[in-house]
């Protein structure tokens, strides 16, 4: 699974303070383990997503986190692909798995943050969830998820 990122502010947006400059992000993969549709259990895999100003330093301003659907087009599910074949799974903001990360719509929550005293770097776990039971063709599955920043 890929998560990609990408930064839109509004025309008067405010960076990093001190360092100056736009807030970076950065986000690692959610790397499932090998699914079997036989396990009871679903599959599990986290990641995460890193907020960041030039050099660590500064204070962030407020901002919100949007995730897309993904390649899948719905966030409930999510799906990733091999060819025509489709996995199910999702996005989620806590080890619950209670609520669907997206862009707000549908039933999906976004991840916001309001700045009071960051250091310069705020990072959000993904936690990603293969309901069990999927049988389906072996193979490597993946997703893309635009990862949207918004300060």
């Amino acid at each position: 699974m890929v998560l990609c990122a990408s930064c839109a502010g509004p025309a008067l947006a405010s960076g990093c303070t001190l360092a100056g400059g736009a807030p970076t992000l950065t986000a690692t993969d959610i790397h499932f383990a090998a699914y079997s549709a036989s396990d009871s259990f679903p599959g599990e895999a986290n990641g995460n997503l890193r907020i960041q100003c030039p050099l660590g330093i500064g204070l962030l301003p407020s901002f919100e986190i949007a995730l897309s659907a993904g390649v899948g087009g719905t966030f409930s599910p999510r799906h990733m692909a091999m060819g025509a074949s489709q996995l199910s799974y999702n996005i989620y903001t806590t080890s619950g798995y209670s609520a669907i990360w997206g862009d707000g719509t549908g039933g999906t929550v976004t991840q916001s943050f309001s700045a009071l005293l960051s250091l310069g770097t705020v990072t959000y776990a993904t936690y990603g969830r293969i309901p069990a039971g999927q049988y389906i063709a072996a193979g490597s599955y993946g997703d893309s998820i635009t990862v949207t920043l918004m300060y």
